[in-house]
C-alpha cells in the first residue's frame, strides 16, 4: 500500500492520499494509477486494462505514460491522447480528476468502469460521472464535471475488481489509507485486478 501527502506551493490546503491493490497474476497488474502536480493543481488517474495478465499490465502502462506526458490543455484531451496510445494495445477504462488546492474545486471524468465518490463528514456528497466505451477501441468522450471542496472531503476512486457494495460500507473518520485497505480487503474481488485511491483535502499546520 502507498501513502503520501501532496502540499502545493502557496496554498492553504493540501492532499493526503494513499493506494491499495493486488493483482489476478502475480506480477502482472492490469490495474494502476498516476498522481502528479503541476503548481496548485493535482492530476490523479486510475487505469483497468482488459482482463488481466501481461496484456492487461501493458496497456494500464500505454495509457499512464500517454496520461503522464499529455501537454494540452483540458481533462477531456486527455482521454483523446489515451485513446489514441492504446489502439496498438488492448483497450482499457479510465477515470481521472484535476483538483485546484487555490480554488478548492475539482473536474473530473471516466470512460469505462472506474467509480468514484466524493465523501463529506461520511455521507456520499457526489458521484462520478461514467461514459461509456472503451478506450483504445470504442471512444466516447466524457463529460467532466466539477465539484466544490472542503476540507476533510475524501475522494475515492475504484476500478472494477472493486464489488459496488463497498458504497455502502464506508465508516466516518476514517484516513485514506484506512479506506484503500478497507474497501480492497473487504470488497476486493478475487477473479480480477483491483485497486482502490483515496485522497482526502486537508488543512496546512
Amino acid at each position: 500500500m502507498s501513502k503520501s501527502v501532496i502540499v502545493a506551493p502557496g496554498c492553504a490546503q493540501a492532499v493526503t492520499w494513499s493506494v491499495a491493490q493486488k493483482s489476478k497474476v502475480s506480477g502482472h497488474n492490469g490495474d494502476g494509477y498516476l498522481l502528479l502536480r503541476e503548481g496548485s493543481e493535482i492530476r490523479a488517474y486510475v487505469i483497468d486494462g482488459m482482463g488481466s495478465g501481461p496484456e492487461a499490465h501493458r496497456a494500464a502502462d500505454a495509457g499512464l505514460r500517454a496520461a503522464a506526458g499529455f501537454q494540452g490543455c483540458g481533462l477531456s484531451a486527455v482521454f483523446q491522447n489515451v485513446h489514441a496510445a492504446l489502439k496498438e494495445v488492448r483497450g482499457a477504462a479510465l477515470g481521472g480528476l484535476w483538483l485546484d488546492l487555490k480554488r478548492m474545486r475539482m473536474v473530473w471524468a471516466a470512460v469505462g468502469d472506474i467509480d468514484g465518490l466524493v465523501l463529506r463528514q461520511g455521507l456520499t456528497h457526489d458521484s462520478l460521472i461514467q461514459k461509456g466505451g472503451t478506450l483504445g477501441l470504442t471512444f466516447q468522450p466524457p463529460r467532466p464535471t466539477e465539484v466544490g471542496l472542503k476540507v476533510g472531503d475524501v475522494i475515492l476512486l475504484t476500478t472494477d475488481g472493486i464489488r459496488r457494495s463497498y458504497r455502502t460500507d464506508l465508516p466516518s473518520g476514517y484516513t485514506p489509507q484506512d479506506y484503500a485497505g478497507h474497501v480492497l480487503q473487504t470488497h476486493g474481488r478475487s477473479s480480477d485486478d483491483s485497486l482502490v485511491m483515496a485522497l482526502q483535502i486537508v488543512a496546512v499546520p
